[in-house]
């Protein structure tokens, strides 16, 4: 199976959507730990940008969202980094968190010649011990033809909130009906409109109102 490298002018890695505190809300991790999985050896990439501009493409948020669910999990920064450094050294795969061939069938590498067989070995280990780490939320993940992310789906909501480059310049929106997260929010933070008039102004339900507006946007994640 040939392992395909992003083009520098493949939106998701090229534009810049996301600030950390913007991510970390979605994500529902402090700003500080986000800012420190861009660090050193990043674990999660950015782009450079000045001050307070967005710095995060949809693949770096993609990286950031495996990172949270792997931490969460138990896996340590360092254990991580160590996963990451094998998987792109052994088969060469940038952004190699967020790739899906990481998540596939485990036997998909077995007939791959590597002249360093411990480090292949190795390789392999992270790789199973990652698919284990984030089973559960790499169902929220959906891959394009070249297995990398296209659209996630935000597991800090009950609604069914999803981010993709290619809609709503990355910004969270209702699946089913594409209203963006931050206009109910927005419409409720107000208090000058009842809920009910403004799930139906929005095609939603008053539950889902009360959802987008009060999900959580900070965690405790150490």
């Amino acid at each position: 199976m040939e392992l395909k490298k992003l083009p520098p002018s493949d939106p998701r890695v090229s534009l810049p959507l996301y600030t950390i505190n913007e991510a970390a809300g979605y994500l529902n991790v402090p700003n500080s730990t986000l800012q420190s999985w861009t660090k050193g050896e990043p674990l999660v990439s950015t782009l450079r940008r000045k001050g307070h501009q967005p710095s995060l493409s949809f693949i770096g948020f993609a990286e950031a969202f495996l990172v949270a669910a792997a931490r969460k999990r138990g896996f340590s920064a360092k254990e991580l980094r160590e996963g990451i450094q094998a998987i792109r050294r052994d088969w060469g795969i940038e952004h190699a968190l967020a790739n899906r061939l990481i998540y596939m069938d485990n036997k998909l590498y077995l007939g791959v010649q590597h002249p360093h067989t411990d480090q292949y070995e190795r390789a392999r280990d992270r790789q199973l011990q990652m698919i284990e780490a984030v089973k559960d939320e790499i169902e929220f993940v959906e891959f394009g033809r070249d297995y990398y992310p296209d659209r996630i789906q935000l597991p800090t909501f009950e609604t069914e909130v999803v981010v993709s480059p290619f809609v709503a310049a990355g910004q969270p929106i209702v699946r089913r009906s594409g209203v963006r997260v931050r206009d109910v929010a927005k419409r409720y933070a107000l208090k000058k409109e009842s809920v009910e008039y403004i799930a139906d102004d929005f095609g939603l339900s008053v539950n889902e109102v009360l959802d987008l507006a009060h999900a959580p946007r900070e965690g405790a994640i150490a």
